[in-house]
């Protein structure tokens, strides 16, 4: 019976080592994670994508790039870029510093993105007898100097300015109603010691607005827009006798800037009721009462 029992025992024990060492067999086998599934790898990048948050700039703007692999991870900061011909470069913006047209790849590690085409071009500047708007070039062929009367900047109780509009215009006078391209900008000169009108000239003049605005015929400022922001200067002073005037406006409406170089035809001075004026008179009215329509007067 003891044999017996003995035998029993040993028969147990070596099945149950047999049983352990099968168990620590698997373990092993799979990595150690006990879960049979083999091995766990890392996923690889496979592939690149370059972009650009701009494909065309003005010369002196800036491109900013992005590079994102197949993983949609983002590995701009590890990635270099090379533009046309140029050194490679880290970083991940561009000024270019002339115009024309670039090729941009980027390379991270073995990997190398595809290609994009980016252009800059030359910014569009202002030209002479335009007003210069919004980066478009807007044709003034004649002008036209209008005096409404005495001004008080001070509010005095008497006129110590002359309150002029000079108006520029495309076409001819006889169609500055339907003129495609027209602006008037009203300033002051202060009156000499003897209250005697002193016309534009070098030195002495006050901007009070741009009074209106109308660009390849559409109404950019109304008449009485009052954009009281801005500056002009003359040349050369004006007389009556001038039949050529050249001068440099400057103002914004909304942030967008405004400019007009003008040196050309002064078809006249004229007095507030659209006459040419051979001689002014300082005894008119405040601009405030007079200032109308120099479309009807002038046309």
């Amino acid at each position: 019976m003891k044999r017996l029992f003995l035998l029993s025992t040993l028969l147990f024990s070596g099945l149950a080592f047999v049983s352990c060492s099968s168990d620590d067999d698997s373990t092993s086998d799979n990595g150690g994670n006990g879960n049979g599934d083999g091995n766990t790898e890392t996923p690889v990048a496979t592939s690149i994508t370059l972009a650009s948050d701009v494909t065309t700039v003005d010369l002196g703007d800036t491109f900013t790039f992005t590079v994102m692999n197949d993983l949609d991870e983002n590995v701009t900061t590890t990635s270099s870029f090379q533009i046309n011909e140029m050194e490679a470069t880290t970083s991940n913006t561009f000024t270019a510093t002339e115009a024309g047209t670039y090729n941009v790849t980027a390379t991270n590690g073995d990997l190398t993105s595809n290609t994009i085409s980016l252009t800059v071009n030359d910014p569009v500047t202002a030209e002479p007898n335009s007003v210069f708007y919004n980066g478009v070039n807007y044709l003034i062929d004649n002008t036209a100097l209008v005096f409404w009367g005495g001004y008080d900047p001070g509010e005095t109780g008497a006129a110590t300015h002359a309150y002029w509009s000079m108006v520029g215009f495309s076409g001819t006078v006889e169609n500055i109603e339907t003129a495609q391209n027209y602006i008037e900008i009203d300033f002051a000169t202060e009156l000499d010691s003897e209250g005697g009108i002193v016309l534009p000239n070098t030195t002495a003049n006050t901007y009070i607005e741009l009074f209106a605005m109308t660009l390849s015929g559409t109404e950019i400022l109304s008449e009485g827009g009052a954009n009281d922001d801005g500056n002009i200067s003359f040349g050369s002073d004006i007389t009556l006798e001038s039949t050529t005037t050249d001068f440099i406006y400057a103002s914004s409406i909304d942030g967008s800037a405004i400019g007009l170089d003008f040196d050309g035809t002064l078809i006249g001075v004229f007095d507030n009721s659209g006459r040419p004026s051979a001689t002014l008179n300082t005894e008119v009215s405040f601009k405030q009462a007079n200032r109308q329509s120099i479309k009807g007067l002038l046309k």
